[in-house]
């Protein structure tokens, strides 16, 4: 049983960078904006049968964790990249899928690859519940599906993986519709017609160097992307590619580094539906990020961390974002 709580007080610079920029990704948890509160974001129960070739799952399901959990090294925002677009293409772009969800389903483990996740079925609420406990109303319009195959394989020695992950919704959307914790260019649509939606998102993952002695320090390149239909998705294609490296001084196997470079394609139909309903001139929007883990001590990190990044509004500048983070080990 995993329980997830976090606390938020103050407010995040998301609406300063621009929609679907989503600059932090650990405060969006309870939830964006101007939230102030404690939570408990994730409650997950899971239980290996089959030999512990496969693992049950069901629960309130903390996206981010969920994502983790299949591919360990994206650090959650908290170890690696702050930007959401820099860790993974669910968020936002499976437009179906929330912070948190009622939901369930099962996973399967590959032990030639250390035990880690391979194939998996989920099947979840609509309803964002990150900031409650609604069950009921999670299913009175649809379910969402996900389902996924991932590959593991070796380079000259050097692990990797390939996964391909799909995913859709029984409910309607249109380009435009809100979502319950993210501002959509517009911020909902005059167009009344829905459609269900879709999205495929492969990845290729490959460790490119590794020390034969501690295989924990590493340097590894992951990209991957998401494509999906011009409508209902509000971004029917987004790529993402990142370099990290780890551990590269010996006296400091906790350092930690990485840079990473995305775009997203928004859709057609919504810029022009974004165009008619509130006269906003939508365009796509990309974004850089570099970052440096520093292990002050084994139980204490720092991370000095910069982002370029040009939001869905055409008409504003490119934002600069500097950062910094700290993490304690307790």
């Amino acid at each position: 049983l995993i329980l997830h709580a976090e606390t938020r007080w103050g407010s995040d610079i998301s609406a300063a960078a621009g929609p679907l920029t989503l600059p932090q990704a650990p405060l969006l948890w309870p939830l964006p904006g101007d939230y102030h509160g404690t939570n408990i974001t994730g409650l997950m129960a899971t239980q290996n049968i089959l030999d512990n070739k496969v693992g049950l799952v069901a629960g309130k399901l903390n996206t981010l964790d969920l994502v983790q959990g299949i591919i360990p090294e994206i650090g959650s925002g908290r170890e690696s990249f702050m930007n959401i677009n820099a860790l993974t293409t669910a968020l936002p772009w499976f437009r179906f899928v929330n912070l948190s969800e009622w939901g369930g389903g099962f996973w399967t483990y590959d032990k030639e690859a250390g035990g880690q996740i391979a194939h998996g079925f989920l099947a979840f609420g609509l309803n964002n519940v990150s900031d409650n406990w609604d069950f009921g109303p999670s299913f009175e319009d649809g379910v969402g599906m996900l389902g996924w195959l991932r590959f593991f394989h070796e380079f000259r020695g050097k692990p990797g993986y390939f996964a391909v992950f799909a995913g859709g919704a029984t409910k309607g959307y249109n380009s435009l519709d809100p979502t319950d914790w993210l501002d959509n260019p517009g911020n909902g649509s005059i167009d009344p017609s829905t459609r269900k939606p879709w999205d495929i998102a492969p990845y290729f993952s490959q460790v490119l160097w590794q020390d034969e002695c501690n295989k924990s320090r590493n340097v590894r390149f992951t990209t991957g992307g998401t494509i999906a239909d011009d409508n209902p998705s509000f971004s029917n294609w987004n790529y993402f590619g990142k370099f990290e490296a780890l551990g590269l001084n010996p006296d400091r196997p906790g350092d930690r580094m990485g840079v990473s470079g995305w775009y997203n394609g928004i859709s057609q139909n919504a810029k022009d539906l974004a165009a008619i309903a509130v006269g906003e001139n939508v365009g796509d929007n990309w974004g850089i990020e570099m970052y440096f883990n520093r292990e002050v001590t084994p139980w204490f990190r720092i991370t000095p961390d910069m982002q370029i990044l040009q939001n869905s509004n055409a008409d504003t500048d490119t934002s600069l974002v500097l950062g910094i983070r700290g993490i304690i080990d307790l």
